[in-house]
């Protein structure tokens, strides 16, 4: 079946307005496009959304919003949508019911009029991360492709808490939202003044910073310093993440080829790094030994500890003094340091999916909601209690007694939207206040000293 067909079938029956309002069927049994209805006309936080996409707009009266861009996935692909106000993108919203709601940058003007101007360009946009867990399929062995369970959530537990840190620690930025992508993966928006401002060139180096490349050997290279931040990431997060991991992905299991085939052959790539030959032939002996109690996680670790506080000649590895550490390091970084697509965040025309919207592809329709990272060790995407789905919520407003006044606090949406404005939205405000404050008055001196000059 093609995809447009997939989509007409998803669409089911058209359901007027009116129909809306008075049908008496069971919400879970309406059609998908009947439920969007429901959903973009009662629970999607428009006014909020549009405070978030407007944010500037309080102070400087820059037309910021009708300057958004959005895209729409319905029957067909639309982007360079704009909207003047939250009722006209709300209107259009019911009307167009679409699968998936996109968002992009600031332009120069109104993306709808961009045929009536001889230069269309982007010029702001939030600086944004897109980590998904198709990345790592060549390291988890519970799951591939769309599949995902609470065993290797957990790398994306463990990207989010990486990169939180590094983005605070580092670059100093206080306004990062986190959402879950609505399958299996996490989007990361950083939306300080400085980041929507940053250029191509500085998205690049920041994201290039970040990120640690995998070479074609399927390790990832630390021939390099360690800088400190990320440094303080490996000690403070990876490596009891990484023991953890270890167990539930089983790294250092017996050959499977049923693995993917880095990992069919990880113990013996481990075993590559090291280039003491007495000492990997102990280790492999170690590992063979049916009297051997220990793990070959732990037994490797004992025997690389050992050998590196015992060792004073030097070692070929990586072409550095003897560190034995460090080829533990590489196992930790090649398997569960974050797998960052660095594209998305180098662009600025980059489309990502916007807060709040509807993952129609996943069951019960999933929707896309804020993940507080203080908490993401609890947050669970396969439990239908903490992540609310389309059918969940239209069945809500069904149950509730609220009749007169229907929109998402009668939902269980109520909490992720609480949190999108309490957590992210209410400090970002007061940020862009103090800034707005500080400008003026420092024209204001400017001015003094020019007249007192």
């Amino acid at each position: 079946m093609s995809e447009e067909q997939t989509k007409k079938k998803l669409r089911g029956n058209e359901t007027t307005k009116n129909q809306i309002k008075t049908t008496n069927e069971t919400f879970s049994d309406l059609p998908l496009d009947t439920m969007l209805k429901l959903y973009y006309q009662h629970i999607f936080p428009v006014k909020e959304m549009y405070d978030w996409l407007s944010i500037d707009d309080f102070l400087t009266k820059r037309n910021y919003f009708s300057r958004r861009e959005f895209a729409f996935d319905t029957l067909k692909f639309r982007r360079h949508l704009s909207y003047s106000s939250p009722k006209d993108l709300q209107n259009q919203l019911i009307q167009n019911h679409p699968f998936k709601i996109h968002v992009g940058p600031l332009y120069n003007t109104i993306p709808r009029d961009k045929h009536l101007v001889s230069v269309f360009t982007p010029v702001e946009r939030e600086l944004v991360f897109d980590i998904d867990l198709t990345d790592y399929d060549p390291v988890r062995t519970c799951c591939e492709g769309a599949k995902i369970c609470t065993k290797c959530w957990t790398l994306m537990t463990v990207a989010i808490k990486v990169l939180d840190f590094i983005l605070r620690r580092s670059f100093g930025f206080q306004h990062l939202l986190w959402v879950y992508s609505g399958r299996r993966g996490v989007h990361c928006w950083v939306c300080d003044t400085r980041a929507r401002r940053l250029s191509e060139k500085s998205r690049a180096a920041l994201a290039s910073f970040i990120n640690i490349e995998v070479t074609k050997s399927g390790w990832v290279d630390l021939r390099h310093p360690m800088n400190p931040v990320i440094k303080k990431v490996y000690n403070e997060i990876l490596v009891d993440y990484f023991e953890d991991l270890v167990v539930d992905q089983d790294f250092f299991g017996d050959q499977d080829q049923n693995k993917r085939s880095f990992l069919n052959k990880f113990s013996n790539n481990v075993l590559v790094l090291i280039r003491n030959s007495e000492l990997r032939d102990r280790i492999q002996k170690r590992w063979t030994s049916q009297n051997e109690e220990k793990s070959r996680w732990n037994i490797l670790k004992e025997e690389l500890e050992y050998e590196q506080q015992n060792s004073k000649k030097k070692s070929n590895f990586y072409n550095r003094n003897d560190n034995y550490t460090k080829i533990l390091q590489v196992i930790i970084f090649t398997t569960i340091y974050p797998r960052l697509d660095i594209g998305v965040s180098k662009k600025l025309n980059h489309l990502l999916k916007s807060p709040f919207s509807v993952h129609t592809g996943t069951e019960n329709k999933k929707i896309c909601i804020p993940i507080n990272p203080k908490e993401c060790d609890d947050f669970d995407p396969t439990d239908p209690k903490c992540v609310p789905t389309l059918i969940g919520v239209v069945n809500d407003l069904n149950n509730s007694k609220k009749n007169q006044n229907l929109n998402y606090n009668s939902t269980n949406l109520k909490k992720y939207v609480d949190m999108f404005v309490n957590d992210f939205l209410k400090p970002l405000r007061l940020q862009l206040e103090k800034e707005h404050k500080e400008r003026i008055l420092s024209r204001k001196k400017n001015i003094m000293d020019i007249e007192n000059f």
